[in-house]
């Protein structure tokens, strides 16, 4: 069975929560520092495309697999 609509939902926020944390944290510490990194739009953007789809891949996996229920019990 796939997922609810209540879990796709929370799929979709920690997605979007997250891309946005790490895009800020990323351009903060490495992007910044690096001047001739500012100056690449290219390599800049193939750094944000694959922190997306690493994080993205990363949240479909932990909803999938249901590992977001066993931490809800643990936690109770």
């Amino acid at each position: 069975m796939g997922q609810s609509k209540i879990e796709s939902g929370a799929e979709v926020f920690f997605n979007y929560l997250t891309g946005f944390l790490l895009a800020y944290t990323i351009y903060a510490l490495l992007v910044m520092p690096t001047p001739w990194l500012k100056d690449s739009p290219f390599l800049v953007t193939a750094i944000f495309t694959v922190a997306s789809v690493i994080r993205s891949y990363l949240w479909r996996r932990f909803f999938n697999a249901g590992f977001y229920k066993w931490l809800i019990l643990k936690c109770k």
